[in-house]
């Protein structure tokens, strides 16, 4: 009779444990998934979203990202592959924060902290990148500010036609007018600054595409018989297509 129920609760402890792991292949084995995120930028005192990218890595089929917070201002969460997105409520009076709590079955969770600013200083901008092609070029950014503002911040290769504006909404024009001729993307950060608080605005200048052939590569000689033929590229862009000139049928 000891022994049946030995052999009872073995079993149903094997059952327990294939319940809990979230691949139907148990001899795969599996490194320990590994959540990453950070904190988002402070969002404006109005209503809107919190978007927050973030990866797993080591990730198991058929588990997901689960996420929890501490304050009622913040509702109605989104999940999906790459990035979560709440909904924050406006904020009537000081500065808040919320704390969120990432969790992944078997790996250690991650606390990020959202800050929502203050209905007396809430400053936003849209969009809150620029990409520029490395010819340059005129791209615009709204901003909403519930007091006057200022922008910070400077480069050589990008101008602002305005660098101070007063509350309400305003349209900030930002111009590129060289021609990158680096081998690098340029980058530089603005800051758009009301009282305590700012919005960062991320500027980027693409390198111009350049795709080389390999010296060994630039002549090739083939024998008679049908072969494949192999032709080295090098490129500082993706992604990139080549194509045989029309003509060359053989």
């Amino acid at each position: 009779m000891k022994k049946l129920t030995l052999l009872l609760v073995s079993f149903f402890a094997v059952f327990a444990l294939g319940l809990t792991g979230c691949s139907d292949d148990p001899d795969v084995k599996q490194e320990t998934p590994v959540i990453k995120a950070s904190n988002p930028a402070d969002i404006a005192a109005v209503a809107g979203k919190v978007t927050v990218p973030y990866t797993v890595d080591y990730a198991v089929d058929g588990c997901s990202l689960d996420v929890t917070w501490d304050a009622t201002w913040l509702h109605d969460l989104s999940v999906s592959a790459d990035k979560f997105t709440l909904q924050a409520d406006a904020n009537p009076g000081a500065a808040r924060e919320a704390k969120l709590t990432l969790t992944y079955p078997e790996a250690t969770s991650v606390e990020l902290t959202v800050r929502q600013m203050s209905a007396s200083e809430s400053i936003s901008i849209s969009p809150k990148t620029l990409s520029f092609s490395y010819k340059g070029g005129e791209e615009t950014v709204t901003v909403t500010s519930s007091k006057s503002w200022t922008l910070e911040g400077s480069a050589d290769w990008v101008e602002a036609d305005k660098t101070e504006g007063e509350s309400g909404e305003s349209v900030v024009k930002f111009t590129v007018s060289t021609t990158n001729e680096t081998d690098a993307a340029k980058e530089v950060t603005f800051n758009f600054v009301s009282g305590s608080e700012k919005a960062p605005l991320k500027i980027q200048q693409n390198q111009e595409g350049k795709l080389i052939i390999d010296e060994d590569s630039k002549t090739i000689s083939v024998s008679n018989t049908e072969q494949n033929v192999t032709v080295k590229l090098q490129t500082n862009i993706e992604p990139v297509t080549a194509t045989i000139e029309e003509g060359v049928d053989w």
